[in-house]
């Protein structure tokens, strides 16, 4: 059997253990399952996937990073304030990173200008909702997190990562709108699942911590890497194609 197939086994089993784990209420081992995932994903792309598509490389590649940082906290026994603080700044700042390029790379060969002002009542309408999102889900992230000396720090993270979420979405959305072919859908559905996924972890963190809202999570994140990674085998074949993988 083929070294690509055998990784690419291991890579579904590590993450059916991630989701499946998530339920069985075993946050830890399964925190080790969605990690060695993830790393294994990142070895694969790099050796088997399209590493000309740059901006898509360095997605998974912070995205693995943010999930490592994040996990490290519930491997620390008696973990001091400072270290916490450390550890969610270091995993959200490296998360938005992660965000950013793939923003990066679903607007890139779009004249997006272009794009906004042939839709100006989509534009609006998506703009609104991204708001209004943004203000609702951080306003509940913001009641939960300390009081202390880095509280504005702490908003203007909680703010700028929801707010890079939904940006996500809006130009996936925009995209597919304009391209309207199944690479373009594959994004969208990918992005969809990463806003759940998104969703359900702010849940999971700061309103209910049941094992069942973290396997939410795990199965949403899980599903929009399949999508992504199906997607990246696609060429666009809409308006404005790009000349290479995504």
């Amino acid at each position: 059997m083929p070294l690509s197939k055998i990784v690419k086994i291991l890579i579904i089993l590590l993450s059916v253990s991630f989701v499946t784990l998530q339920w069985m209420g075993l946050e830890k081992i399964s925190l080790l399952a969605g990690s060695a995932s993830l790393v294994f994903f990142l070895v694969y792309y790099l050796i088997w996937g399209n590493t000309k598509a740059t901006n898509f490389v360095l997605f998974i590649l912070f995205f693995t990073l943010g999930f490592l940082v994040s996990s490290i906290d519930f491997f620390i026994e008696d973990i001091n304030q400072s270290t916490l603080n450390t550890l969610y700044f270091s995993g959200n700042i490296l998360y938005i990173s992660a965000y950013t390029f793939l923003i990066m790379k679903i607007i890139q060969g779009l004249n997006l200008k272009k794009v906004l002002l042939k839709s100006p009542f989509v534009s609006i309408v998506l703009l609104v909702l991204d708001v209004f999102f943004v203000i609702l889900v951080t306003e509940v992230t913001l009641s939960e997190l300390p009081k202390d000396e880095y509280q504005i720090f702490s908003q203007l993270v909680e703010y700028f990562y929801t707010g890079i979420i939904m940006l996500v979405l809006s130009m996936s959305l925009i995209n597919y709108l304009h391209r309207y072919d199944n690479k373009s859908m594959l994004i969208l559905i990918g992005s969809i699942c990463i806003v759940f996924s998104e969703i359900m972890q702010l849940t999971y963190f700061y309103v209910l911590e049941e094992p069942f809202i973290n396997f939410i999570y795990g199965f949403f994140i899980v599903l929009a890497f399949v999508f992504l990674y199906k997607q990246s085998k696609l060429k666009f074949t809409g308006p404005e194609p790009e000349p290479e993988y995504f």
